[in-house]
C-alpha cells in the first residue's frame, strides 16, 4: 500500500478529489483540486497539499480515461 492509499484510508472523505482511469487504473488528484481545503469548522487543513504530495494531477475524459489511454484507442 502506498502512502497516498494509506492517507485516503485515514481520510476517506478526500476520495472525492481523486480520479482513477477506467483502463489503466492510474490514480491522481483532480486538476480542479483547490489550493486549500476547509475543515468542517471552516479552518483550512493540509489535506490539499498532502494530496498533491502523494498523487500527481490526473485528468480524465468523459468516459473516464486518462490522456495516455485515450491516445491508445
Amino acid at each position: 500500500m502506498t502512502e497516498g492509499e494509506e492517507y485516503l484510508r485515514m481520510y476517506p472523505q478526500l476520495r472525492k478529489w481523486i480520479n482513477q482511469c477506467n483502463a489503466c487504473q492510474d490514480t491522481g488528484y483532480k486538476p480542479e483540486l483547490p489550493k486549500e481545503l476547509s475543515t468542517y469548522g471552516g479552518e483550512t487543513s493540509a489535506a490539499a497539499s498532502n494530496l498533491r504530495k502523494f498523487f500527481k494531477p490526473l485528468s480524465l475524459n468523459e468516459i473516464g480515461l486518462c490522456d495516455i489511454c485515450e491516445r491508445l484507442i
